[in-house]
C-alpha cells in the first residue's frame, strides 16, 4: 500500500525538517553555551522580561516540568536568567543583564539560520506562514474535538 510508505507521510518531512533545523542552530548556539529550547526561552524573555514557569511551559508546549526546570537551571548557571524561588520551586524567571546585553548580538541568529538553509528569506517566510496555519488548524480541530466529547 502506497499510503503507508514512510516517504508518503506528512509527518515525516515535518519531523525530519525540525531535526535538521535544530542541527543548523547547534554551531550558532555553541557560542552561547545553550541549546534550541534555551534559545526559545531567551527569546520569550526578550519579549516579556519576567515569566512564570507555567507561562514558558504552556507557550513552548513542554510536557514535563522537570525538563523545563533543567533548562532554566542551565540558563541560570550561565547567568542568562535570574530565578525567583520559593524553596525548591521556581516561581519566576527574569532575563539577566548579561542576556539583555546579548540581545543585539543574538539578533544575527535568524539571518545565520536563513543562510544555512539555502532558502531565500521570502521562501522561509512563506513556509513559516503555512506552518503557522497548519498549527492553527490542528489546534482548532483539537479544541472542537474536546468540546464535542463533553
Amino acid at each position: 500500500m502506497q499510503v503507508l510508505r514512510l516517504n508518503n507521510q506528512v509527518c515525516f518531512p515535518l519531523y525530519h525538517a525540525t531535526k535538521m533545523v535544530m542541527k543548523l542552530y547547534e554551531p550558532i548556539f555553541s557560542k552561547y553555551g545553550i541549546n534550541y529550547l534555551q534559545y526559545l526561552i531567551i527569546l520569550m524573555l526578550f519579549e516579556e522580561s519576567e515569566l512564570t514557569l507555567s507561562e514558558i511551559r504552556s507557550h513552548l508546549d513542554i510536557e514535563y516540568k522537570d525538563k523545563l526546570n533543567t533548562l532554566i537551571v542551565g540558563l541560570e548557571k550561565l547567568d542568562y536568567v535570574v530565578v525567583h524561588r520559593e524553596g525548591d520551586e521556581i516561581l519566576k524567571v527574569l532575563l539577566s543583564d548579561l542576556a539583555h546585553n546579548l540581545k543585539d548580538e543574538m539578533s544575527c541568529v535568524p539571518r545565520q539560520l536563513v543562510q544555512r538553509t539555502g532558502f531565500s528569506l521570502e521562501r522561509l517566510r512563506a513556509l513559516k506562514m503555512e506552518l503557522n496555519e497548519l498549527v492553527g488548524n490542528i489546534t482548532t480541530k483539537q479544541a472542537q474535538g474536546a468540546a464535542e466529547s463533553i
